[in-house]
C-alpha cells in the first residue's frame, strides 16, 4: 500500500483479483508492476483502492492497542502512533536498536531478521526458526529461557 499520511492506497484488478504496487523498498524479493499508472494486462482493468488511516477506522481499538488519546488520532498519523518514534529516530541516525533478553543485550538485524549478541559472544537468534512460537493473540514470540544458562 502506498502511505499519504491522510490515507493508504493499493491498485487492485477486479478481473485477476490481484493487488498491484509500484516498487518499494519494504516489498524485497517480491514481485512489482512498476509503472504509473499501473496498467494490468489487456482486459484486466486496475482500480485505485482508498482507505481511510487506521485511527479513523478505529479510533477507540488505536487508543487502546498503542495507549494514546483521541487528540493524538486526530493530530498524528498512524505511523507516529504506532512507531516508538524514539527508537525510529535512533534507527535511522545509524544506531542499531537493542534488547534485553535474560540479562543478555542484542542487537536487531532487521535485514537479517535476526538478534545478533551485542558483545559478539553467543549464538545468533534467527526470528524465521520461532515462527511456531508466535502468539497472534498476544502479537508477540512466547519464548522460554533458562537464565541460568542463557539457553
Amino acid at each position: 500500500m502506498r502511505d499519504y499520511g491522510t490515507h493508504y492506497e493499493f491498485d487492485y484488478s477486479r478481473v485477476s483479483k490481484k493487488f498491484h504496487v509500484l516498487h518499494s523498498p519494504y516489498l524485497r524479493n517480491k514481485p512489482v508492476v512498476l509503472g504509473n499508472p499501473i496498467t494490468a494486462p489487456e482486459g484486466d482493468p486496475v482500480v485505485t483502492v482508498k482507505i481511510p488511516c487506521i485511527g479513523e477506522i478505529d479510533p477507540d481499538g488505536m487508543c487502546r492497542k498503542y495507549g494514546c488519546t483521541k487528540k493524538d488520532i486526530a493530530e498524528k498519523t498512524d505511523f507516529e502512533i504506532m512507531v516508538d518514534q524514539d527508537i525510529f529516530e535512533r534507527r535511522m541516525d545509524g544506531i542499531p536498536v537493542t534488547i534485553d533478553l535474560a540479562g543478555k543485550r542484542f542487537e536487531i538485524d532487521v535485514a537479517g531478521n535476526a538478534l545478533r549478541p551485542q558483545d559478539g559472544n553467543g549464538e545468533t537468534i534467527y526470528l524465521n526458526a520461532l515462527y511456531d512460537y508466535f502468539s497472534i493473540d498476544r502479537e508477540a514470540y512466547q519464548l522460554f529461557c533458562n537464565t541460568a544458562t542463557s539457553k
